[in-house]
């Protein structure tokens, strides 16, 4: 990974210690106090970068309103212009003036007043991401993030506390733009979801309220619920009895019901069989995964069995709770219509295996679900989920390369064809599954790449969207000559496929 950096402040003490990763090369760096006439003038040097960090500190130097104004249309701008990932620093507020309004409000909050219209445009355009240093600022205070005498002296002004949060942070948020985002949430129950343990204390002993003892875990179910509606699926893996724990949900007033959690591993088993169980009921890998227990032992088994699994303890403390609902893995890079209609494609899936399982033949299956097709060339309103797809997807993905929306801009301006697929059938909307990349040259056509939702598989969906790309390609006086296909860990769907339409002599090949 290529970093680029412009920062009005010194910032080589922050990289050295972002320095100590070795997946992280900053390529780039460039000292600035006028950023913006950077911005304007960086467009050719951010070939072959992969992140951007633009760091401002505006408590520091005091920039003007209109100064901070002509920085977020400066970001706005190059945002356009690069396919790779941009990370602004969220501390812009002016403490230069005084006025009633600003001194009501309080500094941290009257630049989102201010400059509301320039920062909605930015949380909107998919590659522009802020982190968060006024959190990382009300942490430890402000007296202990800077050191004016030297800040003023070397145009460094933070302390050594507060380079190491910054330093972290950042490794955070790289990384977390540069993965895949984990999908699924299945947690323990006793002393996890409540405090207390079911089998022993019995409803009348468990706590999860609002009172003292159980606010914590009240809490945390809240949270449970809010990353719920964010499109993450939530599931119950516990060593417990279903009937007493399902008791639990009904007869208690807590945030979460039975119903909300869409897998329910309530056994005597072993944890890690029973993840590696929902893993094939939901057709995602293990690595999708987030387990939350406060047992130390059952953390250490899954670690171990299913070390692709990442496991987070929830101890009854309020300090390292906060901590662990601020983890990255909780993260959304962005919302898109799909992700709030998760769980509902999920109730719908589970119906189908319902009609699967009663159903005689695999042709009769299909006829039952009366699938419909929807798909669209060139739908600039499709590339937020579309560069979505290419991040998530890794079963049935011909070639496993990220596009941001940026990038899918650049290749459409290159004259390309980009296939998007919707998904409906009468148990529900599946949403958009599935993306083909045609590279065009001249009269010749290159299958770039096609990729297809796992929850599109095995209903020969794949060939149907694959013919119609044929098909319109021939109309469109374009001979498909070559597709293109790397193998990776995880797609042997797409390499099944892919041997198929070379084995049926549909088109010549690259592999």
């Amino acid at each position: 990974m290529k970093i680029a950096l412009i920062s009005d402040v010194t910032f080589e003490p922050v990289l050295k210690q972002i320095g100590i990763h070795p997946d992280i090369l900053v390529e780039k760096y460039i000292y600035s106090d006028q950023i913006i006439p950077e911005l304007l003038n960086i467009g050719d040097q951010l070939a072959g970068i992969d992140v951007l960090i633009i760091h401002v500190d505006s408590y520091f130097y005091r920039y003007t309103d209109s100064y901070i104004e002509g920085l977020l249309s400066a970001v706005k701008n190059i945002a356009g212009q690069f396919t790779g990932n941009i990370l602004v620093s969220n501390n812009l507020m002016n403490g230069r003036h005084g006025s009633l309004i600003k001194n009501n409000v309080g500094q941290f909050d009257q630049v989102l007043i201010e400059q509301g219209t320039n920062i909605e445009r930015l949380l909107q355009t998919s590659n522009v991401y802020f982190y968060d240093v006024k959190k990382l600022i009300t942490q430890i205070g402000l007296r202990n993030t800077y050191n004016f005498k030297l800040g003023f002296l070397y145009q460094m002004p933070y302390t050594k506390d507060f380079i190491t949060l910054l330093s972290t942070e950042l490794i955070s948020l790289i990384h977390f733009i540069g993965k895949q985002e984990k999908k699924a949430i299945f947690v323990d129950c006793d002393n996890t979801l409540w405090l207390g343990i079911l089998g022993e204390d019995g409803l009348e002993g468990i706590q999860c309220n609002r009172n003292a003892k159980g606010v914590l875990f009240f809490q945390f179910q809240e949270f449970l619920l809010e990353k719920k509606r964010e499109g993450f699926i939530i599931g119950l893996c516990s060593k417990n009895n279903e009937e007493d724990v399902k008791e639990a949900f009904e007869k208690l007033n807590m945030p979460l019901k039975w119903d909300d959690f869409i897998i329910k591993k309530v056994n005597w088993l072993n944890k890690s069989e029973n993840l590696k169980d929902a893993a094939k009921e939901l057709n995602i890998g293990l690595d999708s995964f987030i387990f939350i227990d406060d047992n130390e032992f059952e953390l250490q088994s899954i670690n171990t069995l299913t070390p692709e699994v990442y496991t987070l303890k929830l101890q009854n403390d309020y300090n390292t709770f906060l901590i662990l609902c601020d983890d990255y893995s909780f993260k959304r890079k962005r919302l898109t219509k799909e992700d709030l209609e998760k769980n509902d494609q999920y109730f719908a899936e589970q119906k189908r295996n319902t009609i699967k399982a009663t159903v005689q033949s695999f042709e009769s299956y299909l006829a039952t679900l009366a699938i419909k097709l929807d798909i669209t060339t060139n739908n600039i309103a499709d590339f937020s989920r579309l560069s979505q797809l290419t991040e998530k997807t890794n079963q049935f993905n011909f070639n496993k390369e990220t596009f941001s929306i940026p990038a899918l801009e650049q290749y459409l301006r290159q004259d390309n064809l980009i296939y998007g697929l919707r998904v409906a059938d009468k148990f529900g909307d599946y949403g958009l599954v599935g993306l083909i990349l045609i590279d065009v040259k001249h009269s010749q056509a290159i299958l770039h790449n096609f990729l297809l939702s796992c929850r599109a598989l095995g209903r020969q969906i794949e060939d149907d969207f694959f013919d119609f790309v044929l098909n319109d390609l021939n109309k469109r006086g374009l001979n498909l000559k070559e597709v293109l296909f790397k193998e990776t860990a995880k797609n042997a769907p797409a390499q099944t496929f892919f041997n198929k339409i070379n084995h049926a002599k549909k088109i010549d090949y690259a592999h």
